[in-house]
C-alpha cells in the first residue's frame, strides 16, 4: 500500500535564545554521522552483499537477493549500534560525542542519507569502470560530506498548530544532550 509523504520546509523565525546555535550543532552531528557510516560503507564491501533466506532445519540457502536500503540499514545499526546482545560492535556510533543517544529516527535518516549517496557513487563508478579506457576521463569523486541538513522524521519534530500561528518543536543536539 502507497503512502502519501508530505515535506515542509520551514523558516526560522524569531528563534528561542539558543536555538540556532543547537540547531547548528544538530546539523553538524548529522554530518558527523553522515560521514561515519560513509567511511564504513565504503571501505566494507560486506555491507553490499546479498540478502540470503535460509531455511532455519536444514541451513540451505532457499533464495537470495539484492540488499534492500532497509537490510544495509540493519546490518549498519548491528555494527555500530550497542546493545544488550552485542554491547561491543566493531565500529562503535560512541566515538561521536552524541550520536549514540540520537533518537532512533536521527540516527536511521543519517543512515539513509548515507545509504543514497554510497549507492550513486558506486552506481557512477561501476559505469565509469565498464566504459572504454579511452572514454572514461576522470573517475567519480568519492563522496565528501561537508554540510547537509539535518532531517526530521516523525517522533523527532512536532508541528503545532494554534489558531494565530504554528510552530515546530524540533529535539536538537546542543552539544551537550539533546533537548
Amino acid at each position: 500500500m502507497a503512502k502519501a509523504i508530505k515535506t515542509l520546509i520551514l523558516p526560522l523565525l524569531d528563534a528561542n535564545p539558543g536555538k540556532l546555535e543547537a540547531l547548528a550543532s544538530t546539523e553538524a552531528l548529522f554530518t558527523q554521522m553522515v560521514q561515519f557510516y560513509m567511511d564504513i560503507l565504503l571501505t566494507n564491501p560486506s555491507f553490499w552483499d546479498k540478502a540470503l533466506q535460509v531455511d532455519p532445519e536444514t541451513g540451505e540457502i532457499r533464495s537470495e537477493r539484492a540488499s534492500t536500503n532497509q537490510d544495509i540499514l540493519t546490518r549498519l545499526e548491528f555494527a555500530t549500534v550497542s546493545t544488550l546482545a552485542h554491547p561491543d560492535p566493531p565500529d562503535p556510533l560512541s566515538i561521536l560525542p552524541g550520536a549514540e543517544d540520537a533518537p532512533v529516527v536521527f540516527r536511521r535518516a543519517a543512515i539513509n542519507r548515507t545509504i543514497g549517496l554510497a549507492k550513486s557513487y558506486r552506481s557512477n563508478r561501476k559505469r565509469w569502470e565498464s566504459l572504454p579506457e579511452n572514454r572514461r576521463g576522470k573517475p567519480p569523486a568519492i563522496p565528501t560530506v561537508r554540510s547537509l541538513p539535518a532531517t526530521f522524521y516523525q517522533g523527532m519534530a512536532l508541528l503545532a498548530r494554534e489558531t494565530s500561528r504554528s510552530f515546530l518543536k524540533v529535539k536538537v543536539w546542543n552539544g551537550q544532550a539533546w533537548q
